[in-house]
């Protein structure tokens, strides 16, 4: 695996301008997609690391949102009433 700090793209900061919210939405998306595989098939220990991961980067209330916004694509009955597709 190769060091992140002495690659070209750590030294340019954000890439998109919005880096940190991909990778939270990166992360919530590909956490709902794998809990909605049969148990037998879900990487278990690689999804308690990507909920450790998405907790130790970003605030509970962004957290929350992330998981929500992920759930709606996959589950669109789980919308809270009044809620609009984004």
């Amino acid at each position: 695996m190769r060091d992140m700090s002495s690659s070209k793209t750590a030294s340019l900061g954000s890439v998109t301008g919005r880096d940190d919210f991909i990778i939270g939405e990166a992360l919530a998306t590909a956490l709902i997609a794998l809990e909605r595989l049969p148990e037998t098939r879900q990487p278990t220990r690689n999804m308690a690391d990507m909920k450790m991961l998405l907790n130790s980067l970003y605030a509970p209330p962004e957290v929350s949102l992330h998981l929500t916004t992920a759930r709606w694509r996959f589950i669109p009955s789980a919308r809270p009433f009044g809620a609009r597709d984004v």
